[in-house]
């Protein structure tokens, strides 16, 4: 990121994540940029202007998509179930590892995340965006993929119960973060669950 504006926003973004949005003052933002008040002011309004420049640029953020990993796009259709039903499930080791590297390990992507779990009790975008990237929206899509492929297997399962089985305990890793588990350590839990998962199923 270039630029002062940048440089307020990745700043800001890192104290909101460590602090909360209440626990952060622009005064606190200005010191941390070694900036004066009315410097940050001729980029944005206030603290408020901040935070939901940062949750525009979270809606905007690029990451792993299972597109990228030749995995069905859009929503379970008629049109596309039988596109959903012959999905590679090597393709949804790799994207589920990628996605789960992207959200731990990249700074910028990871205090995005701390920012929506903190955010999310406060602030009906934040949930709403908390909910899309990493509850609702990731296990509906994993729901109709599960479900889709093990239709094509000897023992059918109920997407959805697939999907908790597959999805929470890699979001229960994430939230290890900043705690005893991090780096090459919480990857490793990560991909052998992932591994360990598709054994099972796939026997």
């Amino acid at each position: 990121m270039g630029g002062m504006r940048e440089k307020i926003l990745q700043v800001s973004l890192s104290l909101f994540a460590k602090d909360g949005y209440e626990g952060v003052s622009v005064s606190d933002i200005s010191e941390k940029l070694n900036i004066t008040k009315g410097a940050l002011y001729r980029h944005f309004q206030g603290k408020r202007d901040i935070y939901d420049a940062i949750l525009t640029r979270v809606e905007e953020h690029v990451r792993p998509m299972p597109a990228d990993f030749g995995l069905p796009r859009g929503p379970l259709t008629d049109a596309n179930r039988e596109e959903y039903r012959r999905a590679d499930p090597s393709a949804l080791k790799l994207y589920a590892m990628a996605a789960f590297r992207h959200w731990t390990e990249n700074e910028f992507a990871r205090s995005f995340r701390q920012l929506l779990v903190m955010e999310q009790f406060h602030d009906e975008r934040a949930a709403g965006l908390m909910s899309v990237e990493f509850v609702s929206g990731i296990l509906g899509y994993l729901g109709d993929l599960l479900g889709e492929m093990s239709a094509l297997t000897s023992v059918p399962a109920q997407g959805d119960l697939l999907a908790l089985e597959f999805y929470a305990p890699l979001h229960m890793l994430m939230g290890f973060l900043g705690a005893t588990i991090h780096g090459e350590k919480l990857a490793s839990l990560a991909s052998r669950h992932v591994d360990a998962f598709f054994d099972r199923w796939l026997r």
